[in-house]
């Protein structure tokens, strides 16, 4: 019987920036996004073994990117525009689409994305510039 499995690498995937209601696509060169988990754990007298269950404490992600155009500088000023309170109707958002070889296709969407650490690395004379940007979310939703 023939192998049916799919697995899926970066080309197949796409990743889009959305802030107040505007798509920006950037072209990304990695990025990564973390399901955030912390396992709890307790000891009760008259048993053998600890206890253990996990909560979830949001989800946060990394992705960078060479600077191609001034775009980038907008999406900086208006997360720091948030974050120094002076508009927080700013709302940012990403969508992935991952489209498989045997052609399905998941939308993953982090909503309402706030922000830690925005580093612009600016390398050696023959080096691209790049920008990474850390986020944090507590909403993540799959979109089939």
């Amino acid at each position: 019987m023939a192998d049916t499995r799919t697995r899926i690498i970066g080309q197949e995937i796409q990743i889009v920036v959305v802030y107040n209601g505007t798509p920006y696509s950037f072209d990304v060169k990695s990025a990564e996004i973390t399901a955030n988990l912390k396992t709890l754990e307790e000891g009760y007298l008259g048993e053998t073994v600890n206890r253990f269950d996990d909560i979830l404490e949001g989800y946060s992600g990394r992705m960078d990117f060479d600077l191609e155009d001034e775009s980038w500088m907008q999406l900086v000023s208006l997360i720091a525009q948030r974050a120094q309170s002076r508009d927080p109707s700013i709302k940012v958002n990403i969508t992935m689409r991952a489209t498989f070889p045997n052609k399905t296709s998941v939308r993953i969407m982090l909503s309402d994305l706030y922000f830690d650490n925005l580093p612009l690395t600016i390398g050696k004379r023959d080096e691209f510039v790049k920008q990474e940007f850390n986020f944090k979310s507590s909403f993540y939703q799959i979109l089939l």
